[in-house]
């Protein structure tokens, strides 16, 4: 793919990568590493301004928050009756007949919205930085001491 201007190229990487495409997808678009394809989007990303990042964070958050709570409103719902096709599936009775009184209910919808709200967990801790490491400073005299069960100290030697 042919550029007249390497920033031009970059924007719309940027563009797309904002969009949702991930990197491996925009290497093989642009015809570029993936590492390429991160340095750009980490070039990108430094140039937006600080004001508009605060903004859009703000913005992202609020709309993570109400994804999650429409979410929260689908786990909650009872389970529907299960269906194969257009028919409804039953438990079995005790001759291994279906028994109509009986449905297999479904929770695929509840699960699916309980893993969008760990899904929306994850992102908005990443974008708060609530998932970084957090050094701990042990004071005093702290000794860690090892032991070694089941392995003889001399076949270690």
């Amino acid at each position: 793919m042919a550029w007249r201007k390497n920033g031009e190229r970059d924007a719309e990487i940027w563009h797309d990568y904002v969009g949702g495409m991930r990197l491996v997808a925009l290497a093989k678009k642009y015809e570029l590493s993936p590492a390429r394809i991160s340095n750009i989007v980490g070039v990108q990303r430094q140039r937006v301004p600080k004001r508009e990042k605060v903004e859009l964070r703000e913005e992202l958050v609020e709309q993570l928050n109400w994804l999650r709570s429409q979410a929260q409103l689908i786990a909650e719902l009872p389970p529907a009756p299960a269906y194969r096709g257009d028919k409804p599936i039953f438990e079995l009775d005790e001759w291994g007949e279906p028994d109509p009184t009986r449905p297999v209910m479904d929770h695929t919808g509840r699960l699916s919205a309980m893993r969008s709200i760990i899904d929306a967990h994850g992102r908005l801790a990443k974008m708060l930085g609530l998932d970084e490491p957090e050094s701990v400073r042990i004071e005093g005299d702290q000794t860690v001491r090892y032991e070694i069960v089941g392995v003889d100290p001399e076949a270690l030697k």
